[in-house]
């Protein structure tokens, strides 16, 4: 598994080999953001800096229509249970995936 131990996600399928060692000479935290932007919803995990870590998540000069929520810890990719904020179309595509289940199902 190699590097998947650390920030980036240890239950990724497929290789580590493309993955970024954090940087050892600096102390630093895991991040795990979710991102909506422009009805794109993605999750980014990485390593931040310690020195950033109070303004890493706050994209609203350049992305004002963004929102991120960001969720720091210090191993595992924060895999501890933690659930993104989710908007409204979220929302509405999980009930209608409800639905069809119980219909179908």
């Amino acid at each position: 598994m190699g590097l998947k131990e650390e920030c980036n996600d240890p239950y990724a399928p497929g290789p580590a080999i493309d993955l970024v060692e954090c940087r050892q000479n600096e102390s630093h935290y895991c991040l795990k953001a979710a991102i909506y932007y422009k009805n794109v919803h993605a999750t980014v995990r990485g390593c931040v800096p310690l020195r950033w870590k109070n303004t890493y998540c706050s994209p609203r000069d350049e992305f004002a229509e963004a929102r991120v929520t960001c969720k720091f810890c210090n191993e595992n990719a924060c895999n501890a249970s933690w659930i993104p904020v989710m908007n409204g179309d979220s929302i509405t595509s999980i009930f209608i995936v409800v639905v069809m289940n119980f219909v179908l199902g």
